[in-house]
């Protein structure tokens, strides 16, 4: 992700995801503890990399340069959507996203979009929780783990 600072709460996340990993990484070794560890450890760089972005002026900012934060997550477009995925996947994967894993992802995005908003929560809060569950999906993903 490029991270420059990263949270102690993702340092004990990689040290614990560290003792769920199995030795070689080879996808038939796979379990669902290291599993979970994985989506833990994505969930808490991927907060630290939208704490980061965020404190960023848009165009100094490598993943979420299209979004607002101070407006709700339905104000984005389709084409911020597409550029969120290809920036993702490009340092995620290593590669562009297939027509499947960007019709699947921008899916997935456009239905946590349209639910009901929470009672309480800011348009701010409500842009992070979008940006978290997208940037969390796509780097605790097979494509992600076995990116060297």
């Amino acid at each position: 992700t490029g991270l420059q600072t990263v949270s102690a709460r993702t340092l004990a996340a990689r040290n614990l995801a560290i003792t769920k990993m199995t030795e070689t990484g080879i996808v038939d070794t796979l379990n669902a503890p290291g599993l979970m560890a994985v989506t833990n450890l994505a969930g808490e760089v991927c907060l630290d990399l939208i704490v980061e972005e965020k404190a960023k002026v848009a165009a100094d900012r490598r993943f979420f340069n299209q979004v607002d934060f101070t407006k709700a997550p339905s104000t984005l477009t389709a084409d911020n959507k597409q550029d969120l995925v290809r920036r993702m996947s490009r340092n995620f994967f290593g590669r562009n996203e297939t027509l499947a894993e960007k019709t699947l992802i921008l899916s997935s995005l456009d239905s946590a979009i349209s639910d009901g908003r929470r009672t309480g929560v800011n348009d701010e809060a409500e842009t992070e929780d979008i940006l978290l569950f997208a940037c969390t999906g796509m780097l605790s993903s097979l494509g992600a783990y076995s990116f060297k």
